[in-house]
């Protein structure tokens, strides 16, 4: 059964007015329907917002990424490269100083100045060399070299004093049996004078080895083209202007010495 919306009065399922009051039955059914059924469509020019706290959120921690990229890079690169050179040139400065200070200042106790003097000396003394004639080195710089002009820096016609400054003071001589001439020693060095007093010019540079025998050295150098029971000549190569000879004492080689071939 249904019944009139208006008045209440009972009506037939098909009945389109009420037999009351005239009301139209069909009339209230389509406001009905129009109500409980009507869903508004979206306008055209309506746009959903969109958000935007996200892209907040991404450019801050860009922001956060290069800044901290930033700090990296000052500290580990340019923070040190600034206090590299401003501790390199002050710890120059102090030493300078120092060093002025020091040569400057003169004490008062004759047994200080004496120590410091003598310790200046030690740091002014040229070392002499040590020199390996077994070695490659030696083999390549003066077996197989031209030498004729001098060896290790000291060169023919110096004085005594320029040798020094070079090699030191002399540490000895040497003299080999059945030959006339004198040679001064600077450790493994040998020098041969014009004249034995200060006025004297190198004429010839040569090389003493320490306790080399004669066959340990024809072992490493067997090569030679002349030996005699005092002498080994080494002129592998005929025609370029020099020679090596090698003095022989009493079963040790005394000296190593270029010559004009």
């Amino acid at each position: 059964m249904k019944y009139c919306t208006q008045c209440g009065n009972e009506i037939n399922a098909h009945q389109r007015f009420c037999n009351r009051c005239g009301h139209d039955l069909k009339a209230f059914e389509q406001y009905r329907d129009s109500e409980i059924y009507f869903q508004p469509q979206p306008s055209e020019s309506y746009q959903p917002k969109r958000k935007v706290w996200p892209w907040v959120v991404i450019g801050m921690l860009i922001i956060a990424i290069i800044f901290a990229s930033s700090l990296t890079y000052y500290f580990f690169f340019i923070k040190d490269e600034q206090h590299t050179p401003n501790e390199t040139t002050t710890t120059q400065h102090t030493s300078k100083t120092e060093k002025q200070t020091g040569e400057h200042k003169v004490s008062n106790d004759p047994k200080k100045s004496e120590k410091h003097e003598s310790e200046k000396e030690k740091e002014n003394k040229v070392k002499s060399p040590k020199i390996d004639v077994m070695s490659e080195d030696f083999e390549r710089t003066y077996m197989q070299s031209n030498n004729l002009g001098g060896y290790m820096g000291v060169r023919k016609g110096m004085s005594h004093s320029e040798v020094e400054k070079i090699v030191g003071k002399p540490t000895g001589t040497l003299k080999v049996d059945g030959f006339k001439w004198e040679s001064t020693k600077y450790g493994n060095l040998t020098v041969d004078y014009d004249n034995k007093g200060d006025d004297g010019k190198v004429i010839a540079v040569g090389v003493s080895p320490d306790h080399v025998t004669t066959s340990e050295f024809l072992e490493h150098y067997p090569a030679y083209d002349d030996y005699s029971g005092s002498e080994i000549v080494y002129n592998n190569f005929k025609g370029n202007g020099y020679l090596v000879a090698v003095d022989i004492d009493h079963g040790y080689i005394a000296k190593i010495q270029c010559l004009a071939e």
